[in-house]
């Protein structure tokens, strides 16, 4: 969260999937100023951060926050009704590349399972096995691309659970699914960094990865990187 907190500055519109990643990304903007939020749900870290003032006011038919669910505890219910500043849009509106373009300093925020070295994004299989969907991935990473000054940024932790498995491999098993193009990610971010992809080739992407790789699995995607052409 700290690491991600370092591409978000005063003024942007943010966009973020649900789950731990959204508590990790938004607790450390509490001191930010005029921040917007456009995603297609919210959950309960929203409340503290809407709570603290760094969210901007209404701006002609621009809310503060923009969504399409909430979804969370009944105290989170609870309060998105009584919140003026949280508008529900539906989905035509919250993924609509066009939309994403027309936002000035969209930051979108999402996840994966895996990333190779040619920095492309495995959001959906494990094992060969379909254990998720893109969902909005794509949409949020392409209008951030086309939005003026928009980042767009894939965050996961470095390991699995167990520390065993790095989550960014050399190569992806066979059959498994691209969920996101490597032209489609500016930035990875890890615990351990954050690697800036825009604008490089396939081996400096690859360089930049291993350096937010975790430390144990370096070694064996130099060895890796060493066998990749560009």
């Amino acid at each position: 969260g700290a690491n991600l907190a370092t591409l978000i500055g005063d003024g942007d519109v943010v966009e973020i999937g649900l789950g731990k990643i959204q508590a990790a990304v938004l607790a450390p903007l509490t001191d930010r100023k005029n921040l917007r939020l456009h995603a297609g749900m919210i959950c309960d870290p929203l409340m503290a951060l809407l709570d603290s003032g760094a969210f901007a006011d209404w701006d002609g038919d621009q809310p503060p926050v923009t969504t399409g669910v909430a979804v969370g505890t009944r105290a989170f219910y609870d309060y998105v009704a009584e919140r003026d500043e949280i508008a529900f849009r539906p989905v035509t509106h919250t993924h609509d590349i066009a939309t994403l373009a027309n936002i000035d300093n969209l930051v979108a925020i999402n996840s994966a399972i895996e990333i190779d070295l040619l920095s492309q994004a495995n959001a959906e299989m494990i094992g060969g096995r379909q254990v998720s969907s893109a969902g909005g991935l794509v949409d949020f990473m392409r209008g951030a691309k086309r939005s003026r000054n928009g980042r767009a940024i894939l965050a996961l932790v470095s390991t699995t659970s167990n520390g065993e498995t790095s989550r960014i491999v050399p190569a992806f098993q066979p059959g498994t699914a691209v969920s996101c193009a490597r032209a489609d990610i500016d930035f990875v971010v890890t615990e351990n960094g954050v690697a800036e992809l825009r604008g490089k080739g396939v081996r400096a992407r690859a360089e930049a990865l291993i350096e937010v790789a975790a430390p144990k699995f370096q070694g064996e995607l130099e060895t890796a990187l060493s066998n990749l052409k560009g």
